[in-house]
């Protein structure tokens, strides 16, 4: 697994001539189960990374990035079925030892060294993603296009999340724009290949904060069974949101009041009661009363306890 000198910086045309053929092998050994979809998924960030910088690894990985969950009986790709890989990693003996290079899986390598090179991978989140991933602790669904805002919300009302990835040459020669209705209007955002993965990877970190993932799994059930009924006002707030359920609430009414200042037909109180509906909350409730005042005034502690309380209780409800 030697290399020679460092690979300077190339451009998208030249990296997908590079790395095209190669995933494309790869992903024919994932659709025969011959790999597992998150060794393909690591193998595909660290064969990009080396390509477009030459070094990939910054250094050992404290496993505390992870969790420091038990990674030696877990069961991973090996490098070697991932045909060009070794190349493409260079030396790797001097953090792996002769005899344990023979059998060296993308797991054994993701959760001993950190990945070097990757914008916004604050406190390692793309080895944490991954190796829990590996570790059967990130519920990805792996898609080899980009789904629609729908197909997220209903992903996320089981309780999973897309990591979508790019495998054609013209896909990975290309930059990829998904546009987002935010509040004050419509922005795009243009990714690579490797930087769409690696948002996904953000995205499921949020998703499955342990302090906010039941709110969002009901929320999500509730939107989508919403949005079912023709108000599609939620699509894109839901699939590129992953935050409390009080967050949620207020960008949801921000939507709908967006909504009523466009058309004087349009219903804001009877939208908002039917959407409270959706989410199981009883008129005249101290739940209704506490989600009544969001957006309009400071939230208090016991209300937003009240709101937050209320998603948690009906988590995994709505799938």
């Amino acid at each position: 697994m030697k290399r020679e000198g460092r690979r300077a910086q190339v451009d998208l045309r030249t990296e997908a001539k590079v790395l095209s053929p190669l995933i494309s092998q790869w992903k024919k050994l994932y659709e025969h189960g011959e790999v597992d979809a998150a060794s393909f998924a690591g193998a595909f960030v660290l064969a990009y990374l080396s390509v477009r910088h030459g070094r990939w690894t910054g250094g050992r990985l404290d496993a505390s990035a992870y969790g420091g969950g038990a990674v030696q009986d877990v069961k991973s790709s090996p490098v070697r079925k991932f045909e060009g890989l070794e190349e493409l990693l260079g030396d790797v003996s001097r953090w792996f030892k002769e005899e344990e290079q023979e059998e060296l899986t993308v797991l054994d390598i993701l959760s001993t060294l950190k990945l070097d090179g990757i914008k916004k991978n604050k406190d390692n989140l793309a080895n944490r993603s991954l190796v829990c991933w590996l570790l059967a602790a990130r519920p990805f669904v792996l898609m080899f296009r980009i789904p629609s805002p729908i197909e997220v919300l209903k992903m996320q009302a089981r309780g999973e999340r897309v990591v979508t990835m790019l495998t054609s040459e013209e896909e990975l020669s290309s930059k990829h724009t998904a546009p987002l209705r935010y509040m004050e209007g419509e922005k795009l955002h243009s990714r690579d290949a490797l930087e769409f993965l690696v948002h996904d990877l953000a995205h499921m970190e949020k998703f499955v904060d342990k302090e906010v993932y039941e709110e969002q799994w009901d929320s999500s059930g509730a939107c989508w069974s919403w949005t079912r009924r023709g108000l599609a006002e939620v699509e894109y707030c839901i699939s590129d949101m992953n935050c409390c359920c009080t967050h949620l609430l207020k960008y949801l009414k921000a939507k709908l009041f967006l909504a009523r200042d466009r058309s004087s037909s349009f219903l804001f109180h009877a939208c908002w009661a039917e959407l409270l509906r959706s989410f199981g909350v009883e008129r005249g409730s101290k739940e209704e009363e506490a989600m009544e005042g969001v957006g309009f005034r400071a939230m208090r502690e016991d209300e937003s306890d009240c709101i937050r309380k209320h998603f948690r209780s009906r988590a995994g409800l709505n799938k």
